[in-house]
């Protein structure tokens, strides 16, 4: 009888020590989840300054040309325009490698892409339309390409 009891007692001693552990378990797991979640967020919005960064050395650069172009025809220096617009299209490939960095990031999954569609998809959408020169047949934007196809008629 007494053994009966000892089995018993160290049974649910066994059974509230799993549960213990199942708790526990369960805890850090939801705690870990939360940490990597952020810890995209994170990433994403990182991703998000560096985008913005290169837009915006872009829109200063297509100022400049702007600047130059307004000045009269007798003080305009075709050899400064000329580096203006290489800059220009420097910069506007150094942007678009950071979208493309943003898509991939997307399509891969590492970012959820239903929540972010919502966000992203008229941006997509307005940079292919106004860099088109450089979305032809061999383009090497190819996740910001498949993003909007998959988005276009969502």
């Amino acid at each position: 009888m007494i053994s009966e009891w000892i089995v018993a007692a160290s049974s649910a001693i066994g059974a509230a020590a799993a549960v213990a552990v199942v708790i526990v378990a369960w805890h850090q797991l939801s705690s870990l989840n939360r940490n990597i979640r952020v810890d995209g967020l994170i990433g994403l919005l990182q991703l998000e300054a560096e985008i913005n960064d290169r837009k915006q050395t872009l829109v200063d650069v297509a100022h400049e040309i702007t600047a130059h172009s307004r000045l009269p025809k007798k003080d305009q220096n075709s050899r400064l325009l000329r580096e203006l617009e290489e800059r220009l299209k420097d910069r506007t490939e150094s942007y678009l490698n950071a979208v493309e960095r943003l898509c991939f990031c997307i399509h891969r999954g590492y970012f959820p892409e239903k929540e972010w569609r919502a966000e992203y998809r008229e941006w997509i959408a307005t940079d292919i339309e106004d860099h088109e020169e450089f979305f032809g047949a061999s383009t090497s934007y190819t996740h910001m390409v498949k993003l909007h196809e998959m988005w276009r008629d969502t």
